[in-house]
């Protein structure tokens, strides 16, 4: 998915620039000695790099033109200073294997040297301050790299896709960053950053962690066991996406937020549990995991977001919790072998083909439904009316009962918090029966409000409180 959205930037971009290309004028100047120069508007052509002109009168390098193996950047061009190298202006340059920078530079920009596959050299100057996003992802032979004390920023995966990066090393007297081990962290260590790619085997997070950052472990192919400690509250987007060594990991029940793409691509990765700190599931964040067999979502999850779990071909049957109140488009979508899913009645919206998968014919992609596929759900819900509409079996367990409704009236009101009270307190009914029958699933699960599985007084405040939401 990713992959497809990058190729639609791209072609976004080809056609701006192509029509811009029509309209803007284009000059020619000759600047110094004889170097020829050529401008439209903004951008300049100087030597081996296109350029422009900063607001403070400095050089931004926009675009590396050569190719040479060994670059060194030079501290001037037509006489102005060179501070900055801008936005990809290296990337793809696969010959490339030392850079040299001048002491000028305070700023590398956002996939400046990405995809630079040969390059194994860099020094990066105590004068740059900023380290834009996958500034120097997908390096794939560069093998170490040293964070001056001067750096302020480095931005998301900025070292991601390195495979043969063992260490980064942060100087000890910067004020932002530090490193333990080869990996980098902020300065008091409670955000892992960045782990270098070429690290193997099994990798313990630190207890002092409490977050882990976007693509921290992205790339991560050799690794087969992370530890991460109780008190991590975050996991960032795509943080151990593509760890394809990756066959189980334990999400403590610490954790409240999973950004998308977190574990996406982690081919081997077999089992997860959803902690119940977990209210949203993010888009696309098991997607492709395909050796993914078995799922335990949280019990205070309340959405399942796109392409969550979008091509996790050996799940074969899930539980929705009663938490659940959506499930996007294409959540469960391209999962062949999944043979059933439970749907609470809680469920109100199921998206387009939730439940699914293509396939190709003649170079288009058609939607068919998965044989023998059964949704397990209550009569006159979501579920029912999704399977219905999309030609899949359904199976009901009951009637629906109405989520508060303790006294099985079909009305919910303040009588029912009466008659939940009056159970907790062990009240009877004639026969000597509890007031509520809390073997009948469906009417516990309904009554259940905060599904912590017991009645409690909880259950009472979670009910009145419903009511006043729900009027």
């Amino acid at each position: 998915m990713r992959k497809t959205k990058k190729f639609a930037a791209i072609l976004l971009s080809a056609l701006i620039l192509s029509s811009s290309f029509s309209v803007l004028p284009v000059s020619a100047a000759t600047f110094g000695n004889d170097t020829a120069v050529v401008s439209s508007d903004e951008s300049l052509i100087s030597g081996d790099y296109e350029y422009s002109v900063l607001a403070d009168g400095t050089v931004e390098i926009t675009q590396y033109l050569g190719s040479d193996s060994d670059v060194t950047i030079p501290n001037t061009i037509d006489d102005k200073k060179v501070t900055s190298i801008g936005s990809e202006t290296f990337s793809g340059c696969i010959s490339l294997t030392s850079v040299i920078m001048p002491d000028s530079i305070t700023s590398i920009g956002d996939l400046a040297f990405s995809e630079c596959i040969s390059l194994v050299n860099i020094a990066i100057h105590d004068s740059v301050m900023s380290i834009g996003f996958r500034a120097f992802g997908d390096c794939k032979n560069l093998s170490s790299i040293t964070v001056p004390n001067s750096v302020k920023n480095i931005g998301n995966g900025a070292f991601s896709g390195c495979d043969n990066l063992i260490n980064i090393t942060v100087d000890k007297n910067n004020s932002v960053y530090s490193s333990i081990d080869g990996v980098l962290f902020n300065k008091t260590q409670d955000v892992l950053i960045s782990c270098p790619n070429g690290k193997a085997d099994n990798f313990k997070i630190p207890n002092s962690v409490t977050s882990i950052e976007n693509w921290a472990f992205s790339g991560c192919t050799n690794m087969g066991k992370i530890t991460i400690p109780n008190g991590v509250t975050s996991i960032g987007d795509d943080a151990f996406s593509d760890c394809i060594g990756l066959k189980s990991i334990t999400i403590p029940d610490s954790v409240t937020s999973i950004g998308e793409f977190a574990f996406s691509d982690c081919t081997n990765l077999e089992s997860i549990t959803i902690p119940d700190g977990v209210k949203n599931i993010s888009e696309y964040t098991f997607l492709d995991c395909q050796s993914l067999n078995s799922i335990i979502i949280g019990n205070n999850v309340e959405s399942i977001g796109e392409y969550s779990f979008a091509g996790c071909l050996r799940l074969k049957n899930i539980q929705i919790p009663n938490s659940v109140k959506n499930i996007a488009s294409c959540a469960f979508r391209d999962c062949y072998n999944l043979d059933s899913i439970t749907i609470p009645k809680n469920v109100t919206d199921i998206g387009i083909y939730a439940f699914g998968y293509d396939y190709i014919y003649d170079d288009y992609f058609d939607y068919v439904k998965n044989n023998d596929f059964k949704i397990y759900g209550y009569k006159n819900t979501a579920a029912e009316t999704y399977a219905k509409e999309n030609g899949f079996e359904f199976i009901s367990l009951g009637e629906q009962i109405l989520t508060g409704d303790a006294n099985q009236d079909g009305t919910v009101n303040i009588k029912d918090v009466t008659y939940l009270q009056m159970h907790i307190a062990g009240n009877k009914n004639t026969d000597g029966s509890p007031l509520i029958d809390e073997t009948n699933k469906q009417l516990f699960d309904s009554i259940d409000m905060n599904n912590d599985g017991k009645l409690t007084v909880n259950d009472v405040t979670a009910l009145q409180t419903y009511l006043t939401q729900n009027n």
